[in-house]
């Protein structure tokens, strides 16, 4: 079974004020993000997962990306 989820930073997490999905206001040059809003996304994404009637019991593993030249490696303890 396979389940393809997807998040607009900019309409469905509005709180996170994106545009494309990068933070506004920052510095020329640079990009950043929220860490907090990929988790909100996941979160989203599980929500409209069960919304959608996936038999959520069956999920083994979940992959994420987005990311474009870096990653961003958090524990439990951020």
């Amino acid at each position: 079974l396979e389940y393809v989820g997807k998040v607009n930073y900019d309409e469905e997490l509005p709180q996170y004020n994106t545009e494309n999905g990068v933070a506004t206001g920052n510095e020329v040059g640079v990009s950043e993000s929220n860490p907090l809003m990929w988790i909100d996304a996941v979160e989203k994404v599980f929500e409209k997962t069960a919304d959608s009637g996936f038999p959520m019991k069956y999920i083994k593993s979940i992959s994420v990306s987005g990311q474009q030249h870096g990653l961003v490696a958090l524990d439990s303890n951020g």
